[in-house]
């Protein structure tokens, strides 16, 4: 399923709120938002709750990183919704700005980036409709090989069978954030690059077919995850 970090105005003015629930909702319908609580009516957004700054952007680079396509509303200024375009160009995701025209006018740093694709509007019916066109399209990207995506955060089997005082003790063990895949310059055989979320955080390297294999329930019976290693 196509992933989307939908961009909306937090801490510069939340008057479009209810706005960016309903096309979090009008997505939702064939993609999965990563970031459904931009459309929360509550003061703090749950996806935000008990979180420190450093928390919420380690969380939004994260997803940023992770995601297929970007869509932005830009009506709202925000800073931070300008951030995010910028780190969404950096990482080479789609990025679809929509904004009210009659409401306000854009920054030429996005209305003069070619990267960015701009979808004015002047009524939400024209609005729903350009999003209904971008999704349709978006459902024609390619997947991934393996069914893994840059920044994807996965967990090796053998997380499953830590002992809650091993969990305490290395809270991400056996958790793996995927970089990409590579191809073996020799034998042209395809590697799946990842970096562990603890220890000393080196890049590993294994082949792509061995990363996406079933485990091997004889001689793991106890582990309810099917795959060597799994998105979480």
């Amino acid at each position: 399923m196509i992933r989307v970090y939908f961009a909306g105005s937090m801490r510069g003015g939340r008057a479009d709120a209810a706005l960016y629930a309903r096309l979090i909702a009008r997505i939702g319908r064939t993609c999965r938002v990563l970031t459904e609580h931009v459309g929360s009516a509550a003061p703090v957004p749950p996806g935000e709750r008990g979180m420190t700054d450093e928390e919420i952007y380690r969380q939004d680079m994260a997803w940023l990183r992770a995601c297929d396509l970007v869509i932005a509303e830009c009506t709202t200024p925000s800073l931070g919704v300008g951030y995010e375009l910028a780190v969404a160009e950096k990482l080479g995701k789609p990025a679809h700005v929509f904004y009210d025209e009659g409401r306000c006018s854009l920054s030429a740093m996005l209305t003069g980036d070619a990267a960015f694709r701009l979808h004015p509007y002047r009524t939400e019916a024209e609005l729903l409709a350009a999003l209904d066109v971008v999704l349709a399209g978006a459902a024609e990207l390619p997947e991934p090989e393996g069914g893994f995506r840059p920044g994807d955060t996965v967990q090796h089997f053998k997380r499953t069978l830590l002992t809650p005082e091993e969990r305490a003790a290395e809270p991400e063990l056996y958790r793996y954030e995927v970089v990409g895949t590579a191809e073996h310059t020799e034998s042209g055989e395809k590697l799946m690059i990842y970096r562990p979320r603890y220890g000393e955080k080196k890049l590993f390297a294994r082949p792509l077919a061995m990363f996406c294999s079933p485990v091997d329930r004889a001689k793991y019976p106890n582990t309810p995850q099917r795959r060597r290693f799994e998105t979480v």
